[in-house]
């Protein structure tokens, strides 16, 4: 399984789609900081840790993994 996203870190983040495309913020400070949200979760359940970094400086990236979000029997 390959897991390819876009670090596009130059769209504003209030176009992000949550439910789709992640989460992509960027900081003033020379550091990234990569979340991973639970199995069967998705991007929105990281939202306010990622503001929370993003407001101390970080960029934040925040992807959707793929068929997570969905019911159990999906994912097997």
């Amino acid at each position: 399984m390959s897991l390819v996203f876009s670090l596009d870190l130059n769209r504003p983040a209030e176009t992000a789609d949550t439910q789709n495309d992640g989460i992509v913020l960027r900081g003033h400070l020379r550091k990234t900081i990569i979340l991973v949200h639970g199995l069967t979760g998705t991007p929105n359940e990281m939202r306010y840790l990622a503001f929370y970094f993003n407001k101390l400086g970080y960029s934040v990236i925040c992807p959707r993994l793929a068929n997570h979000g969905q019911p159990l029997s999906i994912l097997k």
